[in-house]
């Protein structure tokens, strides 16, 4: 009985380990990308290293953000504002931002081009 116990408390704690998925931000570019609330390269919530990877709080999904990075003193890009369902993930591209869902199914693209870096 008392295994049979255990076998149901692990069982349930798999399952709802299953159901929290967290959103991640995949970064294509060679550059650090900011994530942040501002189109106008505000505080960022988070960086991406170049060609790295952001892995969000489990459970969470990422409301109107936007994507921003220097390539070089004169050159900067900006993304339009996106965001990403709850266990969804997003690909960061130099032409655009691909948003995809938990199962892997492409939502929507976010258009990204040359941006003022002040």
């Amino acid at each position: 009985m008392r295994a049979l116990l255990i076998a149901l408390l692990c069982a349930a704690a798999l399952l709802l380990a299953g159901t929290a998925h967290a959103f991640a931000v995949y970064n294509h570019v060679d550059a650090t990308v900011d994530v942040t609330k501002d189109w106008r390269m505000g505080v960022p919530l988070f960086k991406v290293g170049p060609n790295g990877t952001y892995n969000g709080e489990h459970g969470a999904g990422l409301d109107n953000v936007y994507v921003w990075w220097v390539a070089d003193k004169l050159t900067c890009y900006g993304s339009d504002n996106f965001s990403i369902p709850k266990g969804g993930f997003a690909r960061i591209y130099k032409s655009e931002v691909k948003i995809y869902n938990h199962q892997n199914k492409h939502l929507r693209s976010a258009g990204l081009g040359k941006a003022p870096c002040n």
